[in-house]
């Protein structure tokens, strides 16, 4: 139950940071699937997610994977571990945040 209102409180983040961040279905139990909106064509954008996914696993800020739904690559969040708090959830969208920024700066 706590992993499912976790979720819950990620896809309230997601979505409060519109435009930039861009949720690719209702959370579905504990999993999240959203993305940084690039400025790029959607090639583009997939592989800036994908960058992003890497960059955060890399950092040691956070573990989501990718996934994919109708053509579009996803971050995807499973949330599983008893640990997780919301201060985890909220570093993972200002890490998404801070580093797509930083990537489409360039």
């Amino acid at each position: 139950r706590k992993n499912i209102a976790q979720a819950a409180f990620l896809e309230q983040l997601v979505r409060e940071n519109a435009p930039r961040l861009e949720l690719l279905a209702p959370a579905s139990l504990n999993i999240v699937c959203f993305r940084y909106v690039g400025p790029g064509d959607a090639a583009a954008t997939n592989a800036l997610n994908k960058d992003i996914v890497a960059d955060l696993q890399e950092l040691g800020l956070s573990a989501p994977s990718t996934t994919t739904l109708s053509g579009v690559t996803a971050i995807r969040a499973c949330l599983t571990n008893h640990r997780t708090r919301r201060q985890d959830l909220e570093a993972l969208v200002r890490g998404v945040l801070e580093l797509g920024d930083k990537r489409t700066a360039a």
